[in-house]
């Protein structure tokens, strides 16, 4: 990931990841590297997420997949319901269609 690139959400992610790594290490009572180079690294990385709009792009992505999730989980419902409306249905056609061929016997005898 190079600074003057436009990150995509998922290296806005994986930047997020690494700034919690960092934050994560500095709570550390012996820190792998100085508290100071750690540090660096972690403004460096903020003003990186910050200049590439990164909240922005995760926020956005978020959004996106909540709308797919509840796009299938719409769909499904959709099937759910109209499964059981298409049987009983088809259950009244056929009623109906017997309620005439009788009707049409009787009518066809006199």
């Amino acid at each position: 990931m190079y600074a003057g690139m436009i990150y995509s959400a998922e290296e806005c992610i994986h930047t997020d990841k690494l700034i919690k790594a960092i934050q994560e290490e500095m709570t550390k009572p012996k820190p792998s590297r100085s508290i100071y180079d750690l540090n660096d690294n972690k403004i460096a990385l903020e003003n990186l997420f910050a200049q590439q709009l990164c909240s922005d792009k995760i926020e956005t992505l978020r959004q996106n997949e909540s709308a797919v999730l509840v796009t299938k989980q719409a769909i499904e419902q959709e099937k759910a319901v109209l499964k059981p409306a298409n049987t009983e249905q088809r259950i009244y056609i056929v009623g109906g269609a017997l309620v005439l061929m009788v009707g049409l016997l009787i009518l066809a005898k006199k």
